[in-house]
């Protein structure tokens, strides 16, 4: 027996983290605009991600995190006026997208000068009391760099030297503007040194257009959000698939979503194809030697070309322990997260669901 909401909420609670990671990276600053760029790189020099930063007089902030080939994977605003965080996923032909809450009470608006007050105590502050606690039971030692003027900003720089519980070592250097983003951080660990710098700072209103949710994103025929039956093919070759996976879609109709205007659309397994909305072919693949599972490609009725396809790679030699019904149901595990990242609205931990394996 395994609890199937573990599985499920996964995708969702790692764009939540990561989304928490990047409003981290820009201040709601009212009447400081601006448009950026920001590198990642190792200590070779090569760069191995890059993002778009951006800030409209409102305070609403925007940030699109860029594969190598330059288009965006991910994209977090947060809507200022609206009071709410929209975060993208821009993975073609599957653009996916979500509200999520905004904090309690609304984002907090500063201003440049009052930003800039609160970097200068934090630096006082630091240099009277240069060792702290730094929980749950390690230590940070700052060094203050003090301040220095670059393209029209103010920088507070600082080096902290933390000793975490463990006895590791880890060490950072940044630069902090009070135009309310960190513009360097060269951050030391476990012998790799990754450096993250700021260019392209331009004090100019960005285009609004950033700030709205892209028409490939918008309402369309999507049938796997209007799908309500589905029809199994088993071509495993093992029987206890058809049941595992059945019941798993089966089991949709418990699941919970708090959305905004919307109620959760059930889908429950039909015995013929006539009358599927969906038609999901189960079959075993081998990618390699070692990454042997089940495949699950989702069609609509007539169609040659998948909607969905998706791949559990938990099956033996890696784990030999898991039979074949458990991987299959770790496919409809994936549709169902693609579903729900895909519905505009906040969605709640589904109930626990249990199936056998």
């Amino acid at each position: 027996m395994r609890p199937i909401s573990v599985l499920v909420t996964a995708p969702i609670l790692l764009s939540l983290s990561l989304g928490s990671q990047l409003a981290a990276q820009i201040m709601h600053i009212a009447n400081a605009p601006f448009t950026a760029t920001v590198k990642y790189t190792t200590d070779g020099g090569l760069t191995y991600s890059t993002e778009q930063l951006a800030r409209a007089s409102n305070g609403s902030t925007y940030i699109a995190s860029k594969a190598k080939d330059g288009h965006p994977v991910w994209i977090h605003i947060e809507d200022v006026p609206n009071n709410r965080i929209i975060e993208l996923s821009a993975q073609p032909p599957s653009y996916t997208y979500r509200f999520v809450e905004a904090p309690k009470g609304g984002f907090w608006i500063d201003s440049i000068d009052s930003y800039r007050e609160r970097l200068q105590r934090f630096q006082d502050s630091w240099v009277q009391n240069p060792d702290r606690d730094e929980p749950p039971g390690g230590r940070v030692h700052r060094i203050i760099f003090g301040t220095k003027q670059e393209n029209g900003m103010t920088l507070f720089g600082e080096r902290a030297e933390f000793t975490l519980e463990n006895g590791e070592k880890r060490t950072e250097e940044k630069w902090e503007s009070d135009l309310g983003l960190t513009v360097s951080r060269i951050t030391d660990w476990h012998g790799e040194t990754r450096v993250r710098t700021v260019t392209d700072v331009e004090r100019v209103e960005p285009n609004p257009i950033l700030f709205e949710i892209p028409k490939e994103y918008l309402p369309h025929n999507d049938p796997l959000l209007e799908a309500k039956t589905v029809f199994v093919e088993n071509r495993t070759g093992d029987a206890k698939v058809k049941a595992a996976v059945e019941r798993v879609f089966n089991n949709w109709k418990h699941m919970t979503i708090t959305a905004m205007n919307n109620s959760w659309k059930q889908i429950s397994v039909t015995d013929t194809r006539e009358k599927a909305d969906l038609i999901a072919v189960f079959t075993k693949t081998t990618k390699t030697d070692l990454d042997p599972g089940i495949e699950m490609r989702v069609y609509v009725p007539n169609s040659g070309e998948p909607l969905f396809t998706t791949h559990s790679n938990l099956a033996p030699p890696i784990n030999p322990n898991l039979s074949d019904s458990y991987i299959a149901t770790n496919c409809v595990d994936a549709l169902w997260g693609r579903i729900a990242n895909t519905r505009i609205g906040l969605i709640d931990t589904p109930r626990s669901l249990a199936t056998d394996h």
